[in-house]
Formats: structure tokens, C-alpha cells, sequence
């Protein structure tokens, strides 16, 4: 799987198979996107604790195991000796491959909960968006 968004080598990246519903991953990725790495993990704590809410729900499993990758995401940057909490978080969810659980009776509840996260840390010289668009132009 090739990341949504162009890398770079001064960028940390991480991406990992989760066993959690696509669908609350996308509407939990969708909060902290475009975030400072900081501010999205304190944020996913909150959110896994039951201090704050999106839409009224928590979404416990789903933060839990987004804050595990995040973490990962963290000891990335230190290997790369990367301060994390200034750079800015790009995380997005994608549908994963579909599992069916060995049961005797496969009708019920066959199908496997499989999603695709990926993450990159940014610093602030670096960008995906209108910026580097707008730089890209000028030189041509």
C-alpha cells in the first residue's frame, strides 16, 4: 500500500493493519488530521478515557488502538532523532482485506472488522498543500 499523500526523506512515516471498524476510524482520523502530533495524541486520550466526545459517542476501541499507532508513530520520529511533538500530524483510514472468521455457523458474523492506517509527521518547511502548489508554479 503506497501513501495517499507525496513523502518525502526529512518526513516520519508509519502505516499498520488494525482490527477496527473503517468507518469509526475515518470519522476518528477526520478529528486529528492536520493537527500537531501533541495536540492529536492528548486529544486521543481524552477520547479513549471518555473526557471528550465526537458526536456524542467516544468511540473506546477504535481511540485506543489509533493512540497504540500513534505511539509507534512517536518512537519513530525519536529514532530519526525528529522532535514529534512540534511536527504536524497526516493520518488517514482506508478499507482493509476481507477476513472471514472460521465459525461453524459462517452466516453470523462471518466478516472481519480490517482497517488500513497510515500516518506521516511533518515539520513545517515541508508541506502537501496550496503552499508547495504555489511555490511549484512560480518556478515554472
Amino acid at each position: 500500500m503506497s501513501y495517499t499523500f507525496p513523502i518525502t526523506k526529512d518526513m516520519v512515516k508509519a502505516k499498520s493493519t488494525l482490527s477496527i471498524s473503517q468507518k469509526h476510524a475515518t470519522i476518528v482520523c477526520r478529528a486529528i488530521n492536520k493537527k500537531n502530533y501533541k495536540e492529536a495524541t492528548e486529544f486521543i486520550k481524552n477520547l479513549a478515557s471518555e473526557k471528550k466526545s465526537l458526536e456524542g459517542k467516544y468511540y473506546t476501541k477504535t481511540s485506543k488502538e489509533i493512540l497504540m499507532f500513534l505511539k509507534t508513530l512517536g518512537s519513530n520520529a525519536e529514532a530519526l532523532n525528529k522532535d514529534a511533538d512540534k511536527m504536524k500530524l497526516m493520518i488517514s483510514a482506508h478499507k482493509g482485506p476481507t477476513l472471514m472468521r472460521g465459525r461453524r455457523k459462517w452466516r453470523f458474523g462471518r466478516q472481519m472488522k480490517i482497517c488500513k492506517i497510515q500516518a506521516v509527521l511533518k515539520g513545517e518547511k515541508n508541506g502537501t498543500g496550496k503552499s508547495v502548489r504555489e511555490k511549484s508554479n512560480k518556478n515554472a
